[in-house]
């Protein structure tokens, strides 16, 4: 599967890109969201972004994506270190299919990549 990261944390990008390489996905990187759109190109399968970026946020960057016929089909999981009910409850109305906590766990990650795939 072929999944772009987008976080403006390097650490956090070289651990998804480890843990998503070591599960056999193809993983794009991207440090802001308006990086991350440039790369909407390459087809992703999936998203994981985090909530907290300057310029733009995580949940702008959703609503951006579900309202763009281009990309609203793209599964998108938010990723944040202050993992709240109110945050997920916020980016699954906007059509995120998850939230995971930071430091990322690979089990969440393949969590999310399992129900894509099962489509649920």
């Amino acid at each position: 599967m072929r999944i772009l990261v987008i976080d403006d944390d390097r650490m956090i990008l070289k651990m998804a890109d480890f843990l998503l390489k070591k599960d056999g996905h193809e993983v794009l990187c991207a440090q802001s969201a308006q990086e991350a759109m440039q790369l909407l190109s390459q087809n992703p399968e999936l998203i994981f972004a985090d909530n907290a970026m300057p310029q733009m946020s995580g949940v702008e960057l959703l609503e951006k994506l579900k309202s763009d016929e281009s990309t609203m089909d793209i599964p998108v999981c938010m990723m944040s270190g202050t993992l709240s009910q109110e945050l997920i409850g916020k980016v699954v109305r906007f059509g995120a299919v998850g939230c995971i906590g930071k430091p990322l766990q690979q089990t969440d990650m393949t969590r999310i990549i399992e129900s894509i795939k099962t489509g649920g």
